[in-house]
């Protein structure tokens, strides 16, 4: 079950981590050539993952599997792999836009982070959003942390949650998002 959590702390990772957009396969629908690897074992669903990758859609798949990276506007995915979707929608990195990782904290109380900064939406370019995914080593717990989310035209679908793989058990956030703030899960 997702649960607010308005202190979520936004860590920078642009700022303190590396950049992965020179190695996207596309600004616009891409995700990185090969899987990251995470820095300490995440159990999602009863599975324990050693790599993830983000989309530029809003949203990480967990192990090797590249994401289908499609915006379909919904959650679950019955296409795609075990995710986790902080702001799943149609998504465009711009001139100002990154899409970083970074690992903060030391073991056993790693967290791990995928930033979406300052991007933008196909439907809107000039939206700036910036969110993000954090993974918990010691409590297992995953965190959608959002920093900005202006966009004039609130119309279109934005999917937030979880799902394990082919979209079986999903766990969705149905409540509005919060600028600075978060939420929370541990799935199981």
């Amino acid at each position: 079950m997702f649960s607010d959590d308005p202190t979520a702390a936004f860590v920078d990772a642009c700022a303190t981590g590396r950049s992965l957009r020179a190695g996207l396969s596309g600004l616009d629908d891409g995700h990185p050539a090969t899987a990251l690897s995470l820095p300490f074992a995440f159990p999602f669903y009863g599975t324990s993952y050693s790599s993830a990758r983000p989309s530029t859609n809003g949203y990480l798949v967990f192990g090797s599997t590249a994401p289908i990276d499609a915006y379909s506007g919904t959650l679950p995915r019955s296409d795609e792999v075990a995710l986790a979707a902080p702001y799943f929608v149609d998504v465009l990195l711009g001139s100002t836009s990154d899409l970083c990782v970074a690992t903060v904290g030391a073991a056993p109380s790693r967290r791990f982070v995928v930033e979406w900064s300052d991007v933008g939406l196909i439907a809107e370019p000039t939206a700036h959003l910036t969110f993000e995914v954090v993974l918990e080593e010691t409590t297992h717990a995953i965190g959608f942390v959002y920093a900005r989310l202006e966009r004039t035209d609130t119309s279109a679908a934005v999917a937030t949650g979880l799902q394990d793989t082919l979209g079986a058990r999903p766990l969705l956030w149905t409540t509005d998002l919060t600028v600075p703030g978060g939420v929370r899960a541990t799935p199981r």
